[in-house]
């Protein structure tokens, strides 16, 4: 069987000779699209430079590729994020006339696809739609829940500045994947540890790791305390995250033989020149690049520039089996405060 890559690519291929779109017609895959469109993503998106083409494939046709498919569009329609002339395909090999009709009533183009395109790949377990859960909105929407829920939709969106579409669509997802409950008004995370596996397998922090680099300090939370003051001086953002500003949140040290910060690439030679230890061995400092805004709403406990509360977690979480005693005395904390 041809693996995704190889199926996203004639799927490309066929729609650019279906709509007659220009040869260099950019594809960006589920996987690699910015969280700007909201939790619930499409398959993948074509972009020719005039329009969108936003496709859901479907390889057994159902009303909930559909559905899914019709929120995604209300979404960047609350965000103001839709132009009137992008499109939404829905590509397929079966489909009842009942659905296809449906479709082409909330503005849903159904396609279908050669007899020879493998959609079988793209099949998924169950029904429930793809949410990401570690988009920033999203993870606004799951801290809220577990820092303070039960709470109402309105509530969460009221409170975190997520559009209430955005905070609906995640929620349902959370229930749709066992993590949460509806109960009336109201939403409660229920599983913490699969919900925590969830965000490791989503966003596995390793993925962002741009170095590691040996320094001049010896003790984890010494060399934290001088390179948050020394890169403040010159004006360098940084921030340490995951294990080293959990255990300051929380007061348990658990690893004594490295600390860890976030710090743009850009600035890592600046970064080497000043505290890297070029003899032995010595404390090791591992660096990642940002995959967000992670500065603006840092803090500073015990002249450590630390990460949020809340990146905290979604860094810690992140780390998966390795970090699990941390990432739930973090939630504990969070809970406290």
């Amino acid at each position: 069987m041809r693996d995704e890559d190889q199926v996203y690519r004639e799927i490309r291929n066929f729609m650019v000779h279906q709509f007659g779109l220009r040869s260099d017609t950019n594809m960006i895959v589920e996987q690699e699209i910015g969280e700007d469109t909201g939790p619930v993503r499409p398959d993948l998106i074509l972009d020719d430079g005039c329009r969108r083409y936003y496709v859901e494939i479907a390889p057994k046709s159902g009303l909930n590729k559909v559905s899914q498919l019709a929120l995604f569009k209300e979404l960047l329609k609350a965000d103001n994020n839709y132009r009137e002339n992008d499109r939404f395909i829905l590509l397929y090999k079966t489909m009842s006339s009942k659905v296809e009709d449906i479709a082409e009533k909330v503005g849903i183009t159904p396609v279908r696809a050669p007899l020879d395109l493998k959609l079988s790949v793209f099949e998924r377990s169950g029904s429930s739609q793809k949410v990401k859960m570690t988009t920033r909105g999203s993870w606004k929407v799951i801290y809220y829940l577990l820092r303070h829920g039960p709470a109402s939709i309105k509530q969460v969106s009221k409170c975190t500045g997520v559009s209430y579409g955005w905070a609906h669509a995640v929620i349902t997802g959370l229930a749709d994947q066992g993590l949460a409950v509806k109960e009336y008004d109201s939403a409660r995370i229920t599983d913490q540890t699969k919900l925590f596996n969830g965000i490791a397998w989503e966003r596995p922090l390793e993925s962002l790791k741009i170095a590691e680099v040996a320094v001049v300090y010896d003790k984890p939370y010494t060399a934290a305390r001088e390179i948050s003051h020394n890169l403040k001086d010159y004006g360098i953002k940084c921030a340490f995250n995951s294990f080293t500003a959990g255990g300051l949140y929380t007061g348990r040290v658990i690893r004594h033989d490295m600390a860890y910060m976030y710090l743009k690439k850009d600035d890592l030679a600046h970064f080497k020149d000043m505290f890297a230890r070029n003899y032995g061995g010595g404390l090791k400092v591992k660096i990642y690049t940002p995959d967000r805004d992670v500065f603006s709403d840092a803090t500073e406990l015990e002249s450590v520039t630390v990460t949020s509360p809340e990146q905290t977690l979604l860094d810690l979480a992140g780390i998966g089996y390795g970090s699990v005693e941390l990432t739930k005395a973090m939630a504990e904390y969070h809970e406290t405060q």
